[in-house]
């Protein structure tokens, strides 16, 4: 069996396309596929920028080299977030085409864990 032919059908198994993992057809359907996603998603932030509500906190750096960060209630309830929840931060540098940003990702291990 060749892996580098693919068959797009349709909803009841009609063939609608054969072609093989990189000739001009399949780089067509990706072209096609990639911009229709990178719409979709520009349409989503323009609509989700006009009612984005913003959160600026400010960072308590201790002498032992630990460090504070108060997050909003509205926030942290948003989030579904609770006190005593397990929080990972993990700092990053964030690449724009007019620089870099240096930012930080925080995950709540608590919710990731399963239901014990």
């Amino acid at each position: 069996m060749n892996n580098n032919k693919l068959q797009l059908t349709d909803q009841n198994g009609e063939l609608l396309l054969k072609c093989e993992v990189g000739d001009k057809y399949h780089q067509m359907i990706l072209e096609v596929g990639l911009n229709k996603i990178l719409k979709d998603a520009v349409e989503h932030w323009e609509k989700d920028d006009a009612d984005e509500t913003t959160y600026t906190v400010k960072v308590e750096e201790y002498a032992n080299g630990g460090a504070l960060i108060n997050l909003p209630d509205e926030l942290l309830e948003q989030m579904g977030w609770k006190e005593g929840d397990d929080i990972e931060i993990e700092g990053i540098t964030n690449c724009f085409d007019w620089g870099e940003v240096p930012s930080l990702i925080l995950r709540n291990l608590t919710k990731e864990k399963p239901n014990e």
